[in-house]
């Protein structure tokens, strides 16, 4: 029999956005909305209208059962009401001639529709309140895995997981608070993830199968990627050798410093270091429209998001960026002077920055400016050797070196 007051179970999806017609009219017609506060935040023209889910649940289900018999409820709930959510526990308890279900779009589905990427091979589970025990029986089967994580069993916990069970090459894909105005979806190796925070809450996806590409770039990120990984269009490409030394150098290791890539050419420094800077921003200043478009195919290709390209010539456009925590000056030629200037100027205390060099003079001209504005500094020479057989033997074939120099602002 239905119940005069039903109450109205609700799935919000991700966000507001992802509402039904039907939703919205119902919505509309309650008296009296719940949701919890997390939620309540994406819903503003409804906040005066909507009560907190009191905790523990079974408070909260108490208070809707007694209003619900004068007054007409609904329960707002994030993803579908019965989809790992708490809309089971409500039909559960107050039976299900009393509810009303309106689906919603589950996160999972908003989740594997961000990155493009089918789900009907996944498996999905929840780790909320469960631990880990149901992640180690999915991966016995399934090599595409989607994660419901609390805050004790989070990706953290998930990466160290896999690394344990000797995943380490899996890919693996944090959502954060999908919908919500810090949405934020990064991708990670499982060794890396736990020296990573997160923002609560937040959905897992795991590809165990390396035969399954990552839809977030067509050729993996990771430290001291080869040149040829990169769209070059005939523009050289800091060698793997160099670049790994110069992100060595900067010292990227806190993820929510900012930097500045001067002369950034193909952008292959910016975006290793986007890698490490997760929750920083990189602006790569390049004069060359033609190197600009460069970049942004190549931040395309590896879908990275922290990296503001900057058109114009340093020192010129420098005074419109934020202060950094790390420069590293690629380019610069004769006025490399100036611009060695202009970023300690700009360069916050504790600050790195990092010079490189194929001239003797850039060399010169940057460590008299350190000198004269008393930066310690020290130089680094590179020096690269290719080798090549010939007949029985083993030719080696020096390059140029190139020279580092690297100061720390007082």
């Amino acid at each position: 029999m239905n119940h005069p007051f039903p109450v109205h179970i609700i799935g919000t999806g991700g966000a507001e956005e992802h509402l039904s017609l039907e939703a919205l009219g119902v919505i509309d017609s309650c008296e009296v909305l719940f949701s919890s506060e997390r939620l309540k935040e994406k819903f503003l023209g409804l906040r005066q209208r909507i009560r907190p889910l009191k905790h523990p649940i079974s408070s909260a289900i108490e208070e809707i059962d007694s209003l619900s018999r004068k007054k007409s409820v609904g329960v707002l709930v994030s993803g579908d009401p019965l989809f790992y959510s708490i809309g089971k526990l409500i039909v559960k308890r107050l039976g299900k001639d009393r509810c009303v279900i309106h689906p919603g779009i589950s996160i999972a589905q908003v989740a594997f529709a961000k990155l493009k990427l089918s789900w009907d091979d996944a498996r999905i589970i929840s780790l909320h309140g469960r631990g880990i025990s149901p992640l180690e029986d999915a991966i016995k089967n399934f090599k595409k895995i989607g994660v419901y994580t609390d805050p004790a069993n989070n990706p953290s916990v998930i990466g160290e997981y896999l690394v344990s069970k000797g995943l380490e090459r899996a890919k693996m894909c944090v959502l954060e608070d999908l919908g919500g105005d810090r949405e934020e979806i990064r991708w990670f190796k499982p060794q890396d993830a736990p020296r990573q925070s997160f923002r609560e809450p937040n959905f897992v996806i795991l590809i165990l199968d390396e035969g399954v590409a990552s839809p977030s770039s067509k050729s993996d990120l990771w430290f001291g990627m080869p040149e040829e990984v990169f769209v070059d269009e005939k523009i050289p490409v800091t060698k793997r050798d160099v670049r790994a030394v110069i992100l060595s150098r900067l010292d990227l290791r806190d993820p929510s410093f900012s930097m500045w890539d001067i002369g950034s050419g193909s952008g292959s420094v910016a975006i290793e270091a986007s890698s490490f800077l997760s929750k920083g921003a990189i602006y790569a200043v390049e004069k060359s429209l033609k190197r600009v478009a460069l970049i942004r195919k190549n931040l395309s290709k590896f879908n990275v998001k922290n990296v503001h390209v900057v058109e114009g010539e340093a020192p010129g456009v420098l005074s419109k960026l934020p202060p950094p925590d790390r420069i590293f000056v690629g380019g610069g030629g004769k006025g490399i002077g100036t611009i060695v200037e202009e970023c300690i100027e700009a360069l916050k205390p504790g600050g790195i920055i990092v010079c490189a060099c194929v001239m003797l003079s850039s060399l010169g001209a940057s460590c008299n400016v350190l000198e004269g504005a008393g930066v310690p500094f020290e130089v680094v020479e590179i020096q690269i050797n290719r080798s090549k057989k010939i007949g029985g033997g083993l030719f080696l074939k020096a390059q140029n070196p190139v020279w580092l120099v690297v100061g720390e602002k007082g």
